[in-house]
C-alpha cells in the first residue's frame, strides 16, 4: 500500500472518529422534550405531573416535560394514538388504544358513592330511577360509572346521569336536593371529599361485591376506607371500615417512543420518590405494574429495561459455562490438529 493511501486511510479514520464523537456529544447534550397529557389544571393527574416536571428539571435538565390539559382518558388516548402526546395519565379501566404501553402505576383511584344521610339508597343496586351527579363525560369517572351500571343490570337510561365538571357546582346540586347521589373516583381521603363530608348531611355507600365485580371488570382492585376517614366523629364517616373498589391511575406511553427516553423518565419516577412526596403525597403510591394482579397493557421496553436493571445479563448468567467452553475449544482443536 502506498504512503498516500495510508495517509488517506488515517485521515478518513480521524474524520469518522470526529463525526462519531460529535454525534455522541450532540445526543448526550441535547434537550429532549416530551409531551404528557393530563386532566384539567387542579386535577390529581395535573398535580402529579406538575411535581414530576419540577423534579425532572432538577435532576435531568436535558429532559423537558410539556403538559397538555384534556377532558379525560378518552381524549388522552386519542392524543397518544395521533402522536400529539408522548405520555398520558389514565385510569387502568380506560379504553385502551393499540400501540400504547404501560410505564408505571401512579396512585389508586377509589369509588365513592355519596348519598343523603336520610336516603333509602343502601347499595348501588338502588340507583335505578335516581339522579346521580358525576364529573364530565369523557373522563375516567364517567366511564367507571357506566361500567358500574352495567354490572348491576342497568343501562344509562334507567338513571338520570347529570355530568357536572365543576366540583363546587356538583356539591351544591347535592345540597339543594337536585341530585340523589354523587359518584366520584378519586384518591382515598381526598381533601375535597373530606371538606364536603364535614358539612354535608351525607354518608357513603359500600361496594361489597368485589370478587363478582372483578369477573366483569378485571382492572378493579379492592380497597378499604377506614372508619373516620372523612369525618372523625358526630358521626364518623364512615362509621366503620368500609369496603370499596377502585382502579390504579397509570402512566402510559406511545409504544414507538424511544426506549432510552422512557427508561430515563421511569428512573426519575422511582429514584426520586422523596422529592416527589415533598411536592405531592400522591408520589408515595408509585409502584411497578403487576400483571398477576390485574389486566395491564404491556410494559414499554424502556420501562422494562429499568425494572430489569439488576438482573444479570446473558454473559453474567452463563459466565462459568462460557469460560469452560473457551478453555476446551482450543484444547480440543490442538489435539485434533496434532
Amino acid at each position: 500500500m502506498s504512503k498516500r493511501a495510508i495517509t488517506w486511510l488515517i485521515l478518513s479514520g480521524v474524520l469518522l472518529a470526529g463525526i462519531a464523537a460529535s454525534l455522541f456529544y450532540y445526543y448526550q447534550s441535547r434537550t429532549r422534550t416530551v409531551v404528557v397529557a393530563t386532566n384539567e389544571e387542579g386535577s390529581q393527574s395535573y398535580q402529579f405531573i406538575s411535581a414530576l416536571k419540577q423534579v425532572t428539571a432538577n435532576v435531568e435538565p436535558r429532559l423537558d416535560i410539556q403538559m397538555v390539559q384534556t377532558n379525560g382518558s378518552i381524549e388522552i388516548m386519542s392524543l397518544l394514538r395521533e402522536g400529539k402526546a408522548d405520555f398520558g395519565v389514565v385510569q387502568l379501566d380506560a379504553i385502551t388504544t393499540p400501540n400504547v404501553n404501560t410505564v408505571a402505576f401512579l396512585y389508586p383511584q377509589v369509588y365513592h358513592l355519596i348519598v343523603h344521610a336520610e336516603s333509602d339508597i343502601q347499595s348501588p343496586a338502588d340507583l335505578k330511577g335516581r339522579t346521580i351527579a358525576t364529573p364530565a363525560v369523557g373522563g375516567g369517572t364517567y366511564s367507571s360509572f357506566l361500567s358500574l351500571l352495567d354490572y348491576y343490570g342497568m343501562d344509562p337510561e334507567s338513571v338520570n346521569i347529570l355530568p357536572i365538571s365543576d366540583s363546587l357546582e356538583r356539591d351544591e346540586a347535592f345540597r339543594s336536593g337536585k341530585v340523589d347521589a354523587i359518584f366520584r373516583v378519586t384518591t382515598l381521603g381526598h381533601s375535597s371529599i373530606r371538606e364536603f363530608m364535614q358539612s354535608a348531611n351525607a354518608r357513603l355507600i359500600p361496594f361489597e361485591q368485589f370478587d363478582a365485580m372483578r369477573l366483569f371488570s378485571p382492572t378493579l382492585f379492592k380497597y378499604t376506607i377506614p372508619v373516620g376517614t372523612y369525618r372523625a366523629a358526630e358521626p364518623a364517616v364512615p362509621r366503620q371500615d368500609m369496603q370499596t373498589v377502585g382502579v390504579p391511575t397509570v402512566l402510559v406511553v406511545r409504544g414507538k417512543l424511544d426506549s432510552a427516553l422512557v427508561r430515563t423518565l421511569t428512573r426519575i419516577l422511582f429514584e426520586n420518590r422523596n422529592d416527589m412526596v415533598a411536592l405531592t403525597t400522591l408520589g408515595a403510591f408509585v409502584s411497578v405494574p403487576d400483571a398477576s394482579q390485574a389486566v395491564v397493557p404491556g410494559l414499554h421496553p424502556g420501562a422494562l429495561a429499568y425494572y430489569n436493571r439488576d438482573k444479570p445479563s446473558f454473559f453474567e448468567r452463563y459466565y462459568n459455562q462460557i469460560s469452560l467452553l473457551a478453555t476446551l475449544v482450543p484444547l480440543i482443536a490442538s489435539i485434533y490438529f496434532a
